[in-house]
């Protein structure tokens, strides 16, 4: 047989037995692996890729041997070697087959082999993650940064699948690296993993949830037990990304009822909880005695609040779906003598602090903790509520589990009483929601087969009377009667704010002192003397409750300064329009096109007259009606009125006969009883703000109309004004009223009605 003969026995015996033969054995590695990550990264290799550019080559140069096609060039001395050309390359193409060949083969046996597939495609992966790989590759998605991270992770399944416990624990150990790998790299900040690693640990759990035996405990300790998540002996922290798929991961041990899982996350979380949330102690400066890591401090504490708050979730959702035997493991779990319970509180403050956090009936502290903490089989707007419920009985059972401590320290008290709340708004809330948490915990003595599971069904009213311990209902109950007795105490004991005084003051003078400006516009500027009509205007006081003026509130009175003043502003403009109506000495009532007209039927002087508007847009109706006679009349406009007596209303009167307002000053006697403090000198304006619990005398004076209240729980609070406004009698003030169509006035007057103004002669 002949080279050629040889060459084209062994392209048609790859092409036609072995090929297919090998190509059905690539095509079983996705039912093997049930992995396509797995298929592309085999078609990416280059040995592959050789192979089949190899097969394809042998395969045209055969093609062109055949056809003996005659050379189209001639050199002397090589023309036997170029006419032989095709013969050379089929041989040389069939080596390079037949080589590609073996390589191909020897892939392929890495591929179908996990035990030498998974040391190649780990060794694949390290090699892409160095610094040099990873310059080249940076601008990949992250599905190709990780390819061989997730074709790891499909053998990884594939072990668990098969129950291989040598295959499981080779990627078990590279998974735990590559996780701390993560952890190592990013410090002091929250550790975010690769979406990637978080879908590899979900769907592990997943997987070995379905398995009975226990050949892979390791791998379920590390995955279910967030091992990998949390990592061991680390100062990691854990970011919100990580909580949620943690609290995914719980979900899915409660999905398939492995207990156990959940368990194993508590003994991390407990490890977790003491090495890396371990409390930071503070460090003095020796020069100012202050603390110099109070950042540091803060920062530790407000990461253990988070991470303590996620699992009193837990001990909420273990409740819910009624895992007593799972809730028993968690509180009997330690790893200290004497037993110290990391995730569980000590005293009654941690308690009642737990339950007035989680309670949040008015959603400031957890809004929307269905998308933090979601409960299976919840859904819907009352989901909320619901989850809220159950962590707040979970802490219900946290209050009675308090009778179970014994105590190996001076120290520790479980059973004392919490401390008091020190604002009054945080009392108001302990008073109002303490009763909610009596009804839970009723529900959870009553609770025969969660008490004895939990081995606390020993708290009884026997026990408590035997030990001299107070009974659980009677301790809530007086702890809420030490909040009230509190509460009442701070109400009648509690200063008044001198800031908010001040506040008070000042917002006082920047209300009215501009309003009292306005008005001087009508004060006459002559002195009035003889004898005189006068008309007064006083101040505005209230008794209102100290909490408006003092600190430490349940929430801050919006308009404590400002109610008092606007009132008395209005007050203030509804009397000057009403002193005005009581100093008229003519009215008409006439329809809108009328005014102007019936104003020149006064028979008066432009330059003598003042027109005083309350309401009504003069100028708007001098330009309507194209009279120029008024246009050097003083017009006097004031949009608020006394609307009931005024309406809309003008007056007309001589400039000499406007009034005068004159603010006189208050009795010394009375700034001295009322303790009054000036706050706008030029209009004698002064304001006080008088706590009655200091002030008996006050308080006597008052209690008459008190209607039995407790007046040493309240202010007074004034604005002192005494406002003298002089007319002179016998002046020609005439009022025209404007009519509506909305409003019943009387009979409206025609323009001939209207009578000239007759001066009385001069004496």
């Amino acid at each position: 047989m002949d080279n050629i003969s040889v060459c084209v026995s062994f392209i048609a015996a790859i092409l036609g037995i072995a090929y297919p033969i090998l190509l059905e054995v690539i095509s079983r590695l996705d039912e093997k692996y049930s992995s396509q990550i797995i298929v592309d990264l085999f078609s990416k290799e280059r040995e592959n890729k050789f192979f089949t550019f190899s097969l394809r080559v042998s395969l045209v140069s055969l093609l062109v041997w055949m056809l003996k096609l005659p050379p189209h060039i001639k050199i002397d001395g090589l023309n036997i070697l170029i006419g032989k050309s095709s013969e050379y390359i089929l041989i040389i193409s069939t080596i390079l087959l037949i080589v590609s060949f073996f390589y191909f083969v020897k892939k392929v046996l890495v591929y179908y082999t996990p035990t030498k597939y998974l040391p190649y495609i780990i060794e694949r992966h390290l090699l892409l993650h160095t610094n040099k790989i990873i310059e080249k590759h940076n601008k990949k998605s992250e599905d190709n940064e990780f390819e061989f991270f997730r074709a790891i992770a499909d053998v990884l399944y594939f072990s668990i699948k098969n129950q291989n416990e040598k295959i499981s624990q080779t990627v078990s150990d590279f998974m735990y690296g590559a996780f701390k790998k993560v952890r190592d790299n990013i410090q002091n900040k929250e550790v975010v993993y690769p979406s990637t690693y978080y879908d590899l640990v979900y769907k592990t759990i997943e997987d070995l949830a379905f398995q009975k035996n226990k050949r892979l405990t390791f791998l379920e300790h590390r995955t279910a037990g967030s091992v990998w998540l949390l990592g061991e002996f680390g100062n990691t922290k854990v970011s919100e990304e990580t909580y949620v798929w943690i609290w995914r991961n719980i979900l899915l041990a409660i999905k398939y009822e492995r207990e156990d899982y959940i368990i194993y996350h508590w003994e991390t979380a407990y490890q977790y909880i003491r090495q890396s949330l371990d409390y930071i102690y503070p460090n003095y400066s020796n020069e100012t005695f202050e603390i110099t890591n109070q950042g540091e401090i803060d920062i530790r504490l407000s990461d253990r609040k988070r991470f303590l708050e996620f699992h009193y979730a837990l001990g909420g959702l273990l409740l819910y779906k009624k895992h007593y035997n799972c809730l028993q493991r968690a509180f009997s779990y330690t790893q200290s003598i004497p037993p110290q319970y990391e995730l569980l509180p000590d005293t009654m403050d941690e308690v009642f602090g737990l339950y007035f956090n989680f309670r949040d009936p008015y959603e400031m502290k957890h809004p929307w903790i269905s998308s933090r903490y979601g409960f299976p089989d919840l859904g819907g707007l009352n989901s909320d509520g619901i989850i809220k419920q159950w962590i707040c009985k979970y802490i219900a059972l946290l209050f009675i589990r308090q009778y179970s401590i014994v105590p190996h320290l001076i120290t520790m008290k479980p059973l004392n009483y919490p401390r008091i709340p020190t604002t009054q708004g945080e009392k108001r809330q302990w008073i109002d929601n303490l009763d909610y948490f009596k009804k839970l915990v009723e529900e959870v003595l009553n609770n025969k087969e969660l008490l004895i599971t939990t081995g606390l069904d020993f708290v009884a009213d026997e026990w408590c009377e035997k030990y001299n311990q107070p009974k659980p209902i009677e301790f809530i109950e007086k702890v809420k009667q030490n909040v009230i007795d509190s509460f009442e105490g701070t109400e009648i004991e509690q200063p008044v704010s001198p800031t908010k005084v001040q506040r008070f003051r000042n917002t006082t003078a920047s209300i009215l002192k501009p309003i009292f400006e306005e008005y001087q516009i009508i004060d006459n500027e002559f002195e009035l003397n003889g004898d005189l009509n006068k008309w007064y205007v006083n101040g505005r006081s209230n008794i209102i409750d100290k909490s408006g003026f003092a600190e430490n509130q349940d929430a801050e009175h919006s308009n404590f300064d400002s109610f008092l003043p606007e009132s008395f502003s209005n007050k203030y403009k509804d009397a000057i329009s009403a002193i005005f109506v009581l100093a008229s000495s003519a009215s008409y009532l006439l329809n809108s096109q009328d005014i102007v007209p019936g104003i020149s039927r006064l028979g008066i002087v432009s330059n003598d007259y003042a027109i005083v508007s309350f309401g009504i847009n003069i100028q708007e109706l001098i330009k309507n009606a194209n009279n120029d006679s008024l246009k050097d009349f003083k017009i006097i406009n004031f949009n608020h009125r006394n609307y009931h007596l005024v309406g809309d209303s003008l007056f007309v009167l001589k400039l000499k006969d406007l009034p005068k307002l004159n603010y006189k000053e208050p009795k010394s006697e009375e700034i001295e009883k009322y303790s009054l403090v000036k706050t706008i000198d030029e209009y004698n304006l002064y304001t006080t703000v008088v706590d009655l619990n200091l002030s008996p005398d006050l308080r006597e004076e008052f209690a008459e109309n008190s209607n039995g209240k407790d007046l040493r729980k309240s202010i007074y609070m004034a604005i002192s004004m005494s406002l003298e406004v002089q007319w002179k009698k016998s002046i020609h003030c005439i009022q025209i009223k404007q009519a509506s169509a909305y409003r019943e006035r009387g009979i409206i007057n025609n323009l001939s009605d209207i009578k000239a103004i007759v001066e009385k002669p001069s004496r």
